[in-house]
């Protein structure tokens, strides 16, 4: 899905990484800049006022197309041209692809700017049910042609040395109110499941204090629930009508995102708290 910010309310993150427990030492100096687009000066560049970035794993898309774990057929790669189209995103953030020649198949030269991990190829396996021989799973950027992009880097480290283990790729646009910092990164592997163990521990912990402290009736979860609840709204609130500033369509859009807002939170809350079956043990 693709998600829409204005540059008013902030700096867009594509992905951040907040855990306990788990600490990763990247230097400056360990990032690897890459030769993104020596003809970039070409095409011209603009700084956007609004941005639309969206993420898709691509699965396994491979040039030429009928190989790899899945294979494609002229039909599909139309298809996957037409979403593209459909998302009209600025940005897309990809993953699970083999080469520049596979984004090219849905990204072409004339609109689109692509920019490859740096990974060195890793050695293929045994594609899993089909037998087939697996190609490359890299991460890229597809940014549109004028986007003004300052720099790429490749976060090696996030590789952890291991030549099966993806790197990172960070991307910086220019924008009118400054550079914007994207980062793509594909964890489906051990380092993944080291930081998701860390993330679900967390909100696993937290969701058997709560229900506990509720089941005892504890005035404190109840007060602590509804601080929470309330001020996330006003949070929520500030940020949509700071994202409203300068639309067109402002009264449009506030009311699209803000309706339904205290139906949608403090109600659903009191229907688990007072509406639904005691908990036991």
């Amino acid at each position: 899905m693709p998600v829409t910010h204005s540059l008013k309310a902030g700096l867009i993150m594509l992905s951040v990484l907040c855990t306990q427990g788990c600490v990763i030492n990247i230097e400056e100096n360990q990032f690897e800049e890459l030769d993104f687009n020596p003809q970039r000066e070409m095409m011209g560049s603009f700084e956007p006022s609004q941005l639309t970035v969206a993420t898709w794993n691509v699965e396994h898309l491979a040039y030429p197309i009928n190989t790899g774990c899945k294979p494609r057929t002229e039909s599909d790669i139309n298809a996957m041209r037409e979403y593209v189209n459909n998302v009209d995103a600025d940005v897309f953030a990809l993953q699970e692809v083999a080469s520049e020649q596979a984004v090219r198949l849905l990204f072409p030269t004339d609109t689109w700017q692509v920019l490859m991990s740096p990974r060195p190829d890793s050695e293929t396996y045994e594609c899993r049910g089909s037998g087939r021989e697996s190609t490359q799973q890299k991460i890229a950027y597809a940014v549109k042609n004028g986007i003004n992009i300052n720099s790429v880097k490749g976060l090696s480290e996030l590789g952890l040395n291991n030549p099966g283990l993806r790197y990172g790729l960070e991307l910086t646009i220019q924008s009118e109110l400054g550079a914007i910092k994207l980062l793509n990164v594909h964890m489906t592997s051990t380092l993944g499941k080291i930081i998701t163990q860390f993330r679900t521990f967390m909100l696993v912990s937290y969701s058997k204090q709560f229900l506990h402290n509720i089941k005892r009736n504890d005035f404190a979860a109840y007060s602590a629930m509804m601080y929470s609840t309330f001020f996330a709204g006003l949070s929520y609130t500030a940020q949509m009508r700071a994202n409203a500033i300068g639309r067109e369509d402002k009264e449009e859009f506030l009311k699209e995102r803000l309706s339904g807002l205290f139906n949608s939170s403090l109600i659903n809350y009191l229907n688990i708290c007072f509406c639904t079956p005691a908990i036991h043990s």
